[in-house]
């Protein structure tokens, strides 16, 4: 009876290391070393913009899809792109404060710079998710 009782302490030292170094291999194995976004590549990053609001002829602003973004006291929106043009969405407080007026607009004539709702902007990068524009008067 004594020598049972002698090797219980044995067999529980050794199923908690192996349970031990299971539950960390498994952890390890489920999380990884690498982070997901160095993983699977670079991110696309948006450039940098200025946020001020006054209206220089050296203005870049960005336009992320579907987010509101305001030039001067317009609010933007970029919708994307269809075919061969440029989609955007202009709230025009005088008119209506909630409702976004679409505009569309050809590439070519977006890079000679093109007036919505009074403000003169010209289209600097055009990707999927943002738009760079420039205020040129």
């Amino acid at each position: 009876m004594e020598q049972s009782f002698s090797h219980k302490w044995v067999v529980i030292l050794f199923f908690g290391v192996v349970g031990i170094i299971f539950t960390i291999s498994m952890i390890y194995l489920a999380a990884g070393n690498v982070a997901p976004d160095t993983y699977w590549g670079r991110k696309m990053t948006l450039p940098k913009s200025e946020g001020t609001g006054s209206l220089l002829s050296t203005d870049k602003y960005v336009l992320e899809r579907n987010l509101g973004r305001t030039i001067g006291d317009r609010t933007f929106f970029f919708r994307g792109r269809q075919n061969d043009h440029i989609l955007f969405g202009v709230i025009i407080p005088e008119i209506d404060r909630q409702y976004p007026y679409p505009f569309k607009i050809s590439l070519p004539q977006a890079g000679n710079g093109f007036e919505v709702a009074g403000i003169w902007l010209e289209i600097i990068t055009v990707r999927p998710n943002f738009v760079s524009v420039k205020v040129i008067k």
